[in-house]
Order: C-alpha cells, then sequence, then structure tokens
C-alpha cells in the first residue's frame, strides 16, 4: 500500500506595518488563514494593546474577521494595522450619566462606550456607533489596554481623542458631569497607570487651561488642583504663561482660581505667578513689563529641554508669542511713560 504525500498548502507572505510605518509582523503564513487568526498572531507577537478587538486592518478598505487571506491575495501583501479606542475605556469605574435617568443607571459601574475612532495617516476617517469593542472584559482590564493604546498611538491621535473626550455631549451643562469632573476622575484612575513623562498626560494639559478659562465662578476648582498636582513639571510652564498674560487686575471670575493655585499648587514657580497676578492693581509699569520679559525668556528655555513632546513645543510656542503681543500692548498703554518704554524696549531685544 503506497502513501500519496498531500500537496502543500500554499503560503502566504504578509507583511503589517503601523501608521508611521514600523513593521509589526513580517510572516510567511497558511494562505488558508483568516483575518482574525492574523489579529491572533499580532496580538501574541505584540504589546499588551495588540488586542484582536483592539485591530482594524486596511488594505484600501477594512478587512472582515471572516475573510480568508488566500482568497484576497495570491502571494504577498501589506497591510496596515489601526489602532482604535474608545477614550471612555481609560476610566474604571465612573460614568456621566444625564440629569433624567434613573438613580439606579446613574449608579451603576461604568460599563463602556460604543463609540470607536478609526484613523487615518492625518484625521478621523469615520466615527459612530459601533458595537462594543472588549465586551468580554471588565473596566479593570480593559483600562490599561486603553492606556496602552494611547501611548502607542502618534501623538495627534491621542491629543485629539482627549480632546473630543472633554468636548463630547457627556461633558456639558445638561449632565450632572462637567469637565472638571472629568478632569479629576482621570486624575484618580490614570495616577497610578501612567509614567511621569506620558503622552497621555500631555494631551490632558490643553484641557486644564481651558478649564481654568471657564467662567463659572460655581465650578469645583478644587478638582482641577488635584489634576495640577498630578500633572507635574509638564504642566507648570503652561500655568504660568496662562497667569502672565491673564488682563490685570483679574477679573473677579478668576481670582478664587488663581487664590486657590497660590495656596495649594506645588510647584513654587507656579505659586510665585499667581501672587503676583493678584497683587497687580493694572497699572502699567516697568515691574509689569520686567515680569513678561522674564515669561518670555523663561519659554524659550522651557522650549529647550530636549525630549519634549511636540504638540506641548506647539503650545509653548503659542504662549510665547501671546506673551509677546502682551508685552507689546503695555507699550501701547504706557505711550507717555518714560521708564516703561524704556523697558519694553530692552524687553523686546532680549
Amino acid at each position: 500500500m503506497t502513501h500519496q504525500l498531500l500537496p502543500a498548502a500554499p503560503m502566504l507572505t504578509v507583511k503589517v506595518v503601523k501608521l508611521n510605518g514600523e513593521v509589526v509582523l513580517e510572516s510567511l503564513i497558511p494562505a488558508t488563514q483568516s483575518v482574525l487568526e492574523l489579529k491572533e498572531a499580532i496580538a501574541r507577537h505584540g504589546n499588551r494593546w495588540d488586542l484582536p478587538s483592539w485591530q482594524h486592518l486596511i488594505d484600501g478598505h477594512e478587512l472582515s474577521d471572516t475573510e480568508i487571506l488566500g482568497e484576497l491575495y495570491s502571494t504577498e501583501v501589506t497591510l496596515t494595522l489601526l489602532v482604535t479606542a474608545d477614550p471612555w475605556d481609560l476610566l474604571l469605574s465612573q460614568k456621566p450619566y444625564s440629569k433624567d435617568l434613573q438613580t439606579k443607571e446613574a449608579n451603576s459601574r461604568f460599563q463602556g462606550r460604543s463609540r470607536v475612532y478609526f484613523w487615518n495617516q492625518t484625521e478621523v476617517c469615520q466615527k459612530g456607533p459601533l458595537s462594543r469593542m472588549w465586551p468580554e472584559q471588565g473596566a479593570e482590564l480593559r483600562q490599561p489596554n486603553a492606556v496602552g493604546a494611547f501611548e502607542a498611538m502618534p501623538m495627534e491621535q491621542s491629543w485629539a481623542l482627549i480632546e473630543r473626550l472633554f468636548e463630547s455631549p457627556e461633558v456639558n451643562e445638561d449632565v450632572v458631569w462637567r469637565p472638571e469632573d472629568l478632569l479629576y476622575f482621570l486624575h484618580e484612575d490614570l495616577k497610578t497607570e501612567i509614567k511621569e513623562k506620558s503622552i497621555l498626560k500631555a494631551a490632558i494639559i490643553p484641557q486644564v487651561i481651558r478649564i481654568l478659562d471657564l467662567p463659572d465662578p460655581k465650578r469645583d476648582f478644587g478638582k482641577v488642583i488635584c489634576a495640577v498636582s498630578w500633572l507635574g513639571e509638564m504642566l507648570v510652564p503652561h500655568l504660568v504663561a496662562w497667569l502672565g498674560v491673564r488682563p490685570r487686575p483679574l477679573c473677579s471670575n478668576l481670582r478664587p482660581k488663581v487664590e486657590l493655585l497660590r495656596q495649594l499648587c506645588p510647584s513654587a514657580r507656579v505659586r510665585l505667578a499667581a501672587t503676583r497676578a493678584l497683587s497687580d492693581g493694572g497699572k502699567v509699569s516697568t515691574a509689569r513689563v520686567e515680569e513678561l520679559a522674564n515669561l518670555r525668556g523663561a519659554l524659550l528655555r522651557d522650549l529647550r529641554v530636549e525630549k519634549l513632546v511636540p504638540p506641548l513645543r506647539k503650545e509653548l510656542e503659542k504662549w510665547r508669542e501671546e506673551v509677546t503681543l502682551t508685552l507689546r500692548s503695555c507699550g501701547n498703554a504706557a505711550s507717555d511713560t518714560p521708564a516703561v518704554r524704556y523697558a519694553l524696549q530692552r524687553a523686546l531685544r532680549r
């Protein structure tokens, strides 16, 4: 009795790359393998966020999990891997709820959101309701993977997602959560999860400044102070710049916030800037010009820090431009004061 050898299964060369061109996986696999099996191989080979349910493989269009690779390609193919993440998955147990929801629903543990954001190389190409990305996992497992996904994304994408999180319909005046609530819970849930120099932390910084600019004096800015301490030195130049360019004298809505920063902020640099802002009576003087000139120089030194996150660098450049404009406005307000004009000329030459 003779045994006939079965023909070898056809093989397919598959390369999977990230948006930035980094190769995630390059392997020879059976052509009978499904897209889902390829995603599982990526998960075994990659990082903690490379779960099949977080992956979208793109070749001009998104491949379905049930499709067989050998039916789509003959010899080799390069696929693009897109990371998906719902920013609400960064939270462990909190959940914003509308005022008309029942108390039972309002007090239930956070069950996630049904929004996922798809990214091409430059912008969001689709945003819409989908089924849960990861229904089999609880928040305790989902959140660390969400953090990993945000840290692995290109910076612009992480920043845009955090911005959308704060601008979402759940975070406004018609629901129980306000932006400072969201900021506080992000601080509570992420303070032990992310490292000191984090892309995710950097993405939250513009939202802190945005909340400080909100006019409502009844807001709980004590929650903002907790986040200020958590964000640490990354936030300090932005807070100092924000304090430095506020119109003087400070308006009544701003004074309580600045007083909190003066009393409770752990950064001596911020406390000093807050003290100056509170004591300034609004008269343009050489002291005010010197304050702005020193701030302009300090921001230039901050810009020279190595490994500064690129989006934060852009924010600091904007602050420095705003400080320069504020300096020039001092010259316009004190055109008849020689001492101020001379101090201004010296400051702008630095």
